[in-house]
């Protein structure tokens, strides 16, 4: 299958990045950093309004396809709660980089990425394609892994406007690839994001089992979405490598 391949998309946290993430803690980010710059609210109230926000726009996102950024969610939750007009744009966006420091902190490659980005930026071009809210974090990332070089683009869907599975992120992708569904390899975690995304388009994809997102899946959500090939992990990927 990649003996014929020019391209190869790669899925970027929980198949090539490893992450430690709770719920609780960007929120809890967000009050600290907003309270220095005059939110008067008790947590539980904030936190409330802003679970509530994230569960509204995680919705759409879901239903539509679309990505709404943490800002959004951001701005909403305060509207809600009628403080909105003591924070300017540039409070808010402080807040959002702040809450996501502990999660940035946290990545590591996984088993067998650097490996893989390596001997395939060797073969074929390489592309990213996540979903993922904030995209100064993809970036930030990155760079902090030492990995960007690797990649001739790098695909957000915060970025781009749409999520995986929706065809556009995907063809954004190819195109900046100069590459066609046919001669493309996706490589992910998720069996509907990111291969059923893939799959729909024409392309070949390989599924990588061995990731914590993976482990907690509801796969009977999934069981109609066959990849090409099935690895455990990155470091099984360099055994397909031509």
């Amino acid at each position: 299958m990649l003996d014929k391949a020019k391209a190869v998309l790669f899925d970027l946290f929980g198949t090539l990045v490893s992450y430690d993430l709770d719920n609780e803690t960007p929120i809890r980010e967000l009050f600290r950093s907003l309270s220095k710059v005059g939110l008067e609210l008790q947590f539980e109230v904030f936190r409330n309004a802003y679970v509530e926000a994230r569960r509204k726009y995680q919705a759409i996102r879901y239903e539509k396809l679309v990505e709404i950024t943490n800002t959004v969610w951001l701005s909403d939750a305060l509207e809600n709660l009628g403080v909105k007009n003591k924070f300017s744009n540039t409070d808010l966006e402080k807040a959002i980089d702040d809450s996501f420091k502990p999660f940035c902190q946290s990545t590591e490659l996984l088993a067998g990425s650097l490996e893989s980005l390596k001997a395939s930026s060797d073969r074929f071009k390489i592309g990213v394609v996540t979903n993922f809210t904030y995209a100064p974090v993809v970036h930030n990332v990155i760079k902090r892994l030492s990995i960007d070089s690797y990649f001739q683009t790098v695909a957000i869907s915060d970025e781009i406007g749409y999520r995986k599975p929706h065809p556009k992120i995907f063809e954004i992708v190819l195109q900046a690839l100069a590459a066609t569904p046919s001669d493309a390899v996706m490589v992910g975690n998720d069996p509907l994001e990111d291969i059923g995304g893939a799959k729909k388009l024409g392309m070949k994809t390989v599924l990588v089992k061995s990731s914590q997102y993976f482990e907690n899946r509801d796969m009977a959500m999934s069981t109609s979405v066959q990849p090409d090939m099935t690895i455990q992990s990155m470091e099984e990927f360099l055994r397909l490598l031509p």
